[in-house]
């Protein structure tokens, strides 16, 4: 239940992240939101390359160690969050090629059934998402269980993937 949770909560601060980012950098598709993206794109990579090694690292010091790294990792973020975001929310924001919502408004249901673009980067992201998530949730169980690596050596192979998207992200978004 608590991993429901969690991947609930995670699936949430993700959709915001790139709401916020795409807000700061002027909440348009062009121009500024693309190095933008491309710059989220390569921090949530390094993350995702880090996370399976360093897990698989600290993996021989137990479960309790690959919990409490995270403890100073949430920290950072809370604090990166406190001093970067602005104290309130835009009064608006562009959604797309919809007219300007306030950002309390439900958005998506409407917006989706008027924009078969953006119809379309969204089905295209659900399935990134769930192929990203699969492969992160399976992909350890296959390489400890049918390959048998070690936990350290099913982290490094993991983190292959991310890491070439981190490498790649800043081509992606110019």
């Amino acid at each position: 239940m608590a991993r429901t949770g969690q991947g609930a909560a995670a699936g949430t601060l993700l959709a915001m992240t790139v709401a916020l980012a795409g807000a700061r950098a002027g909440g348009s598709a062009t121009g500024t939101a693309g190095p933008a993206m491309a710059r989220l794109a390569a921090l949530s990579s390094v993350g995702t390359t880090l996370g399976p090694a360093v897990a698989g690292a600290l993996a021989h010091a137990g479960r309790a160690a690959i919990f409490l790294a995270s403890v100073p990792v949430a920290m950072a973020a809370w604090a990166l969050v406190a001093h970067g975001l602005p104290a309130e929310a835009p009064p608006t924001m562009r959604v797309g090629e919809a007219d300007r919502l306030a950002p309390t408004r439900a958005v998506i249901p409407g917006a989706v059934t008027r924009d078969p673009v953006l119809l379309g980067g969204l089905v295209a992201a659900a399935m990134v998402a769930t192929v990203v998530m699969t492969t992160l949730i399976v992909g350890p169980f296959y390489l400890s269980r049918a390959l048998r690596l070690s936990a350290s050596r099913a982290g490094l192979v993991l983190a292959a993937g991310p890491a070439v998207a981190a490498l790649t992200a800043a081509v992606a978004g110019a």
